[in-house]
């Protein structure tokens, strides 16, 4: 990713679901980085609710 230029939409959907996973505590594997990159794809009211389900996940895990 060029830090001059604004992330494209599957970029942000990517960055957005890194996120929401790290904070969840989800450890990452490449099969995972991998479905990361495929979802980011979808349409975001798609990805908001994949990373509102992580968030409700990871509530109460410690």
């Amino acid at each position: 990713m060029d830090a001059g230029r604004p992330l494209s939409a599957t970029q942000a959907h990517q960055v957005l679901l890194y996120c929401a996973l790290d904070a969840a505590c989800v450890p990452m594997d490449p099969n995972g980085l991998q479905a990361i990159v495929r979802v980011a794809e979808l349409d975001y009211a798609t990805v908001r609710t994949l990373i509102d389900w992580i968030k409700t996940a990871g509530i109460g895990r410690f």
